[in-house]
């Protein structure tokens, strides 16, 4: 996709065959010189005019992009690398422009910020996998990335998070908790008089059963 032209080139464009046609033989030099003349002489209205066909062009411009940024930048990546990458940079743009100090970003940039991503998440996992087969679990958890993370001196930059993955792992513990201090049904009504009566009643079952057998 082609960058929008300014109010000077699309005048530029206008005015070149009717400098050549006017003046057959000048140089390319020549004619930008005259062409600079011409716009300087420009009308207030008639630069007006090449001033919103040059606005309407870049707003054009700024739409498309922002439609398209995944189309385009998936060429890119499969230019870049044949895998591509795992997130997608329409979703990665919008987090980067969060930041009010950013306002103009490259695909280039949002592959580069794309990939890092991965990799960093892929080797924090991987850390964090081996606490999990140290501890011979099979499910990584909060625990498993804390100590990875205080294991790794590459990781040492995440300590200051370590309190929300601390407040992950209580969770987790207390769900675990939840589960085996679960009650059923049977627990509900054990010691009380129902279920002393079912009992009786399960007794006076097994012995019928037992003298029909007989």
């Amino acid at each position: 996709m082609k960058k929008p032209q300014s109010s000077y080139i699309l005048f530029s464009n206008d005015q070149r065959n009717l400098i050549k046609q006017e003046t057959p033989g000048l140089s390319i030099g020549e004619i930008a010189k005259i062409t600079g003349l011409k716009w300087k002489a420009l009308s207030a209205e008639d630069r007006e005019r090449y001033d919103a066909l040059a606005k309407s062009a870049r707003d054009d411009y700024k739409k498309a992009q922002e439609e398209n940024v995944e189309d385009v930048s998936m060429e890119e990546q499969k230019a870049c690398n044949p895998d591509a990458v795992v997130y997608p940079l329409a979703r990665v743009k919008r987090i980067v422009k969060q930041n009010p100090s950013i306002h103009k970003i490259s695909n280039e940039a949002l592959i580069a910020i794309s990939k890092a991503t991965e990799l960093f998440v892929e080797y924090l996992g991987k850390k964090s996998h081996e606490q999990t087969l140290y501890r011979k679990r099979q499910q990584i958890k909060a625990s498993d990335v804390i100590q990875a993370i205080h294991s790794c001196s590459i990781l040492e930059w995440l300590r200051d998070d370590i309190e929300i993955m601390k407040e992950m792992d209580m969770s987790e513990k207390k769900l675990s908790q939840n589960d085996s201090s679960r009650k059923t049904i049977s627990d509900f009504f054990k010691g009380s008089a129902l279920a002393k009566e079912v009992e009786d009643q399960g007794e006076e079952q097994k012995t019928e059963v037992a003298k029909v057998l007989n």
